[in-house]
């Protein structure tokens, strides 16, 4: 069984952090800034506007669409996270 080589398996991770996983766009300063959930998973802003809107989850709480852990948005805004 071949294995990729380390540089590919490095450069692969890297454009992995650079782009949501929700809408695989990359990240920016200004409506695509990623954001940290409590678990560590990272979405951007813009898609986590849209969990909100679509109003799945209780006033002032985003579930992870990754592994549904509960973050609590401080002042209930997407801006607040880190």
């Amino acid at each position: 069984m071949a294995s990729q080589p380390l540089e590919d398996t490095a450069e692969s991770q890297a454009s992995d952090e650079l782009e949501c996983k929700i809408c695989y766009n990359r990240y920016n300063l200004k409506q695509r800034k990623p954001k940290v959930l409590e678990c560590c998973h990272r979405v951007c802003a813009k898609c986590l506007y849209k969990i909100i809107d679509f109003g799945d989850s209780p006033q002032g709480v985003i579930v992870c669409p990754f592994c549904r852990f509960e973050t609590c948005l401080p002042d209930d805004e997407v801006s607040s996270l880190p």
